[in-house]
């Protein structure tokens, strides 16, 4: 057995893994993002209602 019968095949599963581990993270940024972008709208929004009334 030479040292590339090994090596080879290793890089190759290993590339699968972070290419899986990149579309996996993809997913979950698409999923993520639209939540963190409510809460950071919502929270401006607060803040802006909280100022107005207490300007009054």
């Amino acid at each position: 057995m030479k040292a590339e019968h090994i090596v080879i095949p290793l890089i190759i599963v290993f590339l699968n893994q972070l290419r899986a581990l990149f579309f996996a993270y993809r997913a979950t940024l698409s999923k993520v993002i639209p939540i963190v972008l409510k809460f950071k709208i919502g929270s401006f929004a607060l803040q802006n209602l909280l100022f107005c009334v207490s300007k009054q």
